[in-house]
């Protein structure tokens, strides 16, 4: 079984990779559609296809994910109080592929298969 450990804090955001960049990345288990801030969109010129915008490369520990079609947001908003901004928030559409296992007293997150 493959398996990672990922640091997230108690809101559930952590440090993930986006095409090679290090972002802050929230796990909403109540968002059914993940959603990729519009400057995300904008660095990297992701592509735009009828249901929203791919993302080729997303990484949390060993897991890699491909993102199909996230949903254009802005996280301006919400961001403040976090460590940075948000840039990426994992829906179930996209976390429901792996287990996650919240270990609340050591606040990390295992992702396993």
């Amino acid at each position: 079984m493959d398996e990672t450990q990922c640091l997230f804090s108690e809101s559930g955001s952590g440090a993930g990779v986006v095409n090679g960049e290090k972002v802050l990345i929230q796990l909403d288990t109540g968002c059914s559609r993940t959603c990729v801030d519009e400057k995300v969109i904008t660095k990297f010129n992701l592509p735009a296809n009828t249901w929203g915008y791919e993302i080729k490369d997303v990484r949390l520990g060993s897991f890699q994910f491909r993102i199909k079609n996230a949903k254009k947001v802005s996280f301006a908003g919400i961001s403040e109080g976090y460590p940075g901004p948000i840039m990426l928030c994992l829906g179930s559409d996209t976390i429901s592929k792996v287990v996650f296992t919240v270990d609340y007293s050591d606040k990390k997150v295992i992702i396993s298969e």
